[in-house]
């Protein structure tokens, strides 16, 4: 099954094209600012590198944050309009569970932090299964001071470690293995992989049917810590 996949929700543009397990294309881009105007020239470019049609896909997966609120938005919107063209499936996965495919197997849990702007953090918990992580506990938005991972060690990865990296550190010393930089960000290849096991357990739509972007935001009247906002004035922009 060959799967077109792609992220922009964080500071790294990521695409991938794979079959099954096998990786065929990967690229990476940084440059949050550049996403809306590389996004549909670095798929052409990857596809005809392949010399694949985009007909010869059998399904589109793409990240859905949460991250940046315009950056999550053009990934999802582009996979729509793709997946709507080629009559293909649609697959929507959280950035930060394909972050978390990425870790080793010397912890049991993960923590996954990504920048919500207000001094705020997303945060994602995973626990291994065997070689694949799995969420362990909703998405939430918290305040840095509230982030609470629990015990037992854990390894810590994100792009929010670009800032806060030697303070989690140092407060979480003896427990967190905060992981190499080039783990931080979405990449397009657990983005694929993740998305064909939503496919095989049944977790997936039509080109038509709806999907939504992950907000999260504490901050909305009534909303409860990992639930999703279905208002995007409390997802804080960063200009992607």
């Amino acid at each position: 099954m060959k799967v077109l996949a792609f992220d922009s929700s964080d500071a790294y543009l990521t695409v991938a094209v794979c079959e099954d397990s096998q990786v065929l294309a990967e690229t990476h881009r940084l440059g949050p600012r550049t996403h809306a105007s590389v996004l549909a020239p670095t798929i052409q470019s990857t596809l005809k590198d392949l010399g694949l049609g985009i007909r010869e896909l059998d399904a589109v997966a793409v990240g859905l944050g949460p991250g940046s609120f315009t950056g999550t938005r053009l990934g999802l919107a582009t996979a729509r309009g793709l997946a709507q063209a080629i009559e293909r499936p649609l697959i929507g996965v959280g950035s930060l569970e394909s972050v978390a495919q990425a870790l080793g197997e010397e912890c049991e849990y993960a923590a996954v932090l990504v920048n919500a702007g207000r001094d705020r953090i997303y945060v994602g918990r995973f626990r291994r299964d065997r070689t694949v992580w799995k969420p362990d506990a909703p998405y939430a938005c918290v305040k840095e001071e509230e982030l609470d991972i629990g015990a037992g060690a854990f390894y810590l990865s994100g792009s929010a470690l670009a800032t806060r990296a030697d303070a989690l550190r140092q407060r979480f010393a003896g427990k967190a293995r905060v992981v190499e930089e080039g783990l931080w960000y979405p990449r397009a290849r657990w983005v694929a992989q993740v998305g064909l096991r939503h496919w095989n357990s049944g977790q997936r739509q039509e080109f038509l049917d709806p999907m939504d972007p992950i907000y999260l935001h504490p901050d909305w009247p009534g909303c409860k810590a990992g639930e999703i906002s279905p208002d995007p004035k409390y997802q804080e922009d960063d200009g992607q």
